[in-house]
C-alpha cells in the first residue's frame, strides 16, 4: 500500500518529466518514450541494412582434380546475384586440397575483416569463424573438414 508521500514523490518525478526548474518545457514521458522508440527502430532498420548487404551465398567446388580446380562464389548482395569462378592451380606446391581451401580463406577473408557466419551442412548449424590472421590454422582445419570430410567430398557451402 502506498502512503502518501509515495505518491507525492510519483507526481513530483512526473512533473519533472515536463517541466524543468526554469520553467522551460521539457519532453513529456509520452514524447520520450517515442523518440527513444524511434531511435531504436532506426537502429535496428540499419542493423538489418547493414546485415542484407554483408550476406554472403554459397562456395562450391566445381571441378577437383589432382592439379587443378575450380570455385564457384555465389554472393547476394543489395539484391543482386553475382557468380564468380575461381581456378586453382596446384603449382609447386604438393597438396591440392590444402590449395584450394588457402583460395576460399582469401576470398572470405577480402569479404570479411575478421568474424563471419558460416553455416556448416556438415555440422547441421551456424558456426561463428574468424579470417584473423592468428586463427587461419583452425580456419584452415575447420574448412577441410567442411569441404574434403568423408561424407563431403567435394562439397557446397
Amino acid at each position: 500500500m502506498r502512503t502518501s508521500s509515495s505518491i507525492a514523490l510519483i507526481l513530483s518525478s512526473l512533473f519533472m518529466l515536463g517541466c524543468s526548474t526554469n520553467g522551460s518545457r521539457q519532453e513529456s514521458f509520452e514524447e520520450l518514450v517515442e523518440r527513444n522508440c524511434a531511435i531504436r527502430m532506426e537502429q535496428e532498420l540499419k542493423k538489418q541494412e547493414q546485415y542484407k548487404s554483408q550476406r554472403a551465398g554459397t562456395i562450391a567446388i566445381r571441378r577437383f582434380s589432382k592439379d587443378y580446380a575450380e570455385i564457384d562464389v555465389k554472393t547476394m548482395r543489395n539484391g543482386h546475384l553475382d557468380l564468380m569462378t575461381y581456378s586453382v592451380e596446384l603449382g609447386s606446391a604438393t597438396d591440392m586440397q590444402g590449395e584450394v581451401i588457402n583460395k576460399i580463406i582469401s576470398i572470405i577473408a577480402a569479404r570479411y575483416e575478421d568474424q563471419f557466419n558460416w553455416e556448416s551442412s556438415r555440422l547441421k548449424r551456424i558456426v561463428r569463424l574468424s579470417t584473423a590472421q592468428q586463427e587461419r590454422e583452425a580456419l584452415h582445419s575447420f574448412l577441410m573438414k567442411e569441404f574434403f570430410s568423408d561424407d563431403q567430398k567435394p562439397s557446397t557451402k
